[in-house]
């Protein structure tokens, strides 16, 4: 096992992996503080060699692209205008090496590899806003995902952005050749450790007049790369050590700003091999030239604990797990309290955190799980999404959330709560304050259920007392949701759906009442 990966917490809990496990472990079971690091030891950037990229159209093969935006199944489909496209992207890599949050290297190059790219785009360039957002797409369920196009898709096709899905991850080889063995035949992704390069590579691509431009003869003026769960770990890996490493030929940044969610404290080793979650670094996100936003739900903000067992971790692939001698194991993830930071408007740290309360890591309800949530902390990361685009392209910063008040504070924490369970600070939403529920983060019995939440209606004598009628609840939650909206952690776009979905449950709860 990896140094650290036994490395005992204050309450003598065995910490390994990451929140990545609880999602792998779901395939499984239910199928279906560190401080900043300055940037005083890395290099200063130079433009990604691209002489050699050869992109083509990927083979027919069963007609569809796996996470097709066309698919019946699409979490959010094609907006009207667009056209999807699937590429093969051949080319070598620079390998990295180091600790996340130090001194980076190059430890080889010339590493060949075949990897695919998903864009959507508008297909008239006249429809085109010049920005694009790059996402290294989410493995650890097993296939590629595409959470952050799922999030904000409304925003992009509002914008008329575009985005580009990459695959990053090696397990990713076998898994697109067993789901079309013909349309991913040329697929060659060996080492994890590549997709820093192909992220470099992707961005100058995207910028460039180059033939093996994924989006062709559009122009991007700004790129931003984004991701949410594992993907989010990715990104702020390529945050904190790789974008000072990735600059245009005239030193400017390829990449215009970040977009991360619900990563906790972590951050993915630089080299990992194959490992579908390997053993996790964690640390604050760096400061660096443009613009990052990083919004975590209180779920995320809190970490979690729970029991596994050995045998089912050594199955999916976490690494270390085969040196494990008992039976089961106390799984610890460090929660994002862990590697606070303040927000900075400064000319080499451009952040906001947002912590929002509440929130669970997912909306909906787990199979087998108790009960489940439908706080929409997507909506936030559409917000979030929003504000980074107005930051990097108008120059006007974010507004600022609260963090959230905790209770207990350690690698696990807990949030401090009033005498309906609320949850005190973080961002404020109308969800919890003008509450028609609580909202319990985490939700049991199995390991999937830490990512999901436990929403309860407020009983029915208090719903009386406080609002009166549901007439009088809506108008109250109508007012809190706009100064929300007003204030910039949610948006306009979303502002009917909201009252539309939050008039259904007040009916019901009112109802029982």
């Amino acid at each position: 096992m990896r140094d650290g990966a036994q490395d005992r917490t204050s309450t003598g809990r065995r910490r390994i992996g990451t929140l990545a496990l609880a999602t792998v472990l779901l395939v499984s079971l239910v199928a279906p503080v560190a401080s900043a690091a300055t940037h005083a030891g890395k290099r200063p950037g130079a433009e990604a060699d691209v002489s050699d990229v050869q992109l083509s159209v990927m083979p027919e093969g069963a007609g569809i692209p796996q996470r097709s935006a066309t698919a019946i199944d699409a979490r959010a489909p094609l907006p009207e205008g667009y056209v999807e496209t699937e590429y093969l992207f051949e080319s070598t890599a620079i390998v990295y090496a180091g600790p996340v949050t130090g001194r980076v290297t190059e430890d080889s190059d010339g590493n060949a590899f075949a990897t695919r790219l998903l864009v959507r785009a508008p297909a008239e360039k006249a429809d085109f806003s010049g920005s694009v957002w790059v996402e290294p797409m989410n493995t650890t369920g097993g296939g590629d995902f595409d959470v952050i196009w799922a999030q904000i898709q409304p925003l992009i096709a509002e914008r008329g952005d575009a985005w580009v899905g990459v695959t990053v991850r090696a397990r990713q080889t076998t898994l697109l050749k067993e789901l079309d063995p013909v349309r991913y035949a040329d697929i060659n992704l060996t080492e994890n450790e590549f997709g820093w390069d192909i992220l470099r590579q992707v961005g100058t691509l995207l910028k460039a007049k180059n033939a093996a431009n994924p989006i062709g003869e559009l122009r991007a003026k700004h790129i931003y790369m984004g991701g949410y769960s594992q993907s989010a770990v990715d990104t702020a890996t390529f945050v904190s050590a790789i974008h000072d490493l990735t600059r245009l030929g005239n030193g400017a940044p390829v990449y215009d700003g970040y977009i991360i969610g619900g990563r906790q404290s972590n951050l993915s080793p630089l080299q990992s091999g194959d490992s579908v979650v390997p053993d996790f670094e964690h640390g604050v996100i760096e400061g660096v030239d443009v613009p990052v936003v990083d919004y975590e739900a209180q779920a995320d903000v809190e970490g979690f604990t729970i029991e596994v067992p050995t045998a089912l971790a050594v199955d999916s692939g976490l690494e270390g797990a085969e040196d494990i001698t008992t039976p089961t194991f106390d799984y610890v993830t460090p929660g994002g309290a862990t590697v606070r930071r303040p927000d900075s408007n400064k000319r080499r740290d451009h952040y906001r955190g947002w912590e929002i309360a509440g929130a669970s890591h997912g909306t909906g309800a787990g199979a087998g799980c108790i009960g489940g949530s439908s706080f929409p902390i997507g909506a936030f990361g559409r917000a979030a999404a929003s504000n980074l685009a107005t930051w990097a392209e108008d120059a006007t910063a974010p507004p600022r959330g609260d963090r959230i008040e905790l209770a207990v504070q350690g690698d696990v924490s807990e949030s401090a709560v009033d005498d309906l369970g609320i949850t005190l600070g973080g961002v404020r939403s109308p969800f919890v304050d003008v509450p028609l529920s609580t909202y319990v983060v985490h939700s049991g019995p199995g390991p999937y259920c830490k990512l999901v939440g436990i929403e309860t209606f407020l009983a029915p004598d208090v719903l009386t007392e406080r609002y009166g009628t549901v007439e009088q609840y809506m108008r109250e939650f109508t007012k809190s949701l706009d100064a929300t909206i007003k204030a910039g952690f949610l948006l306009k776009i979303d502002r009917q759906a909201i009252l539309d979905e939050q008039q259904v449950r007040a009916d019901e709860a009112f109802g029982a009442a």
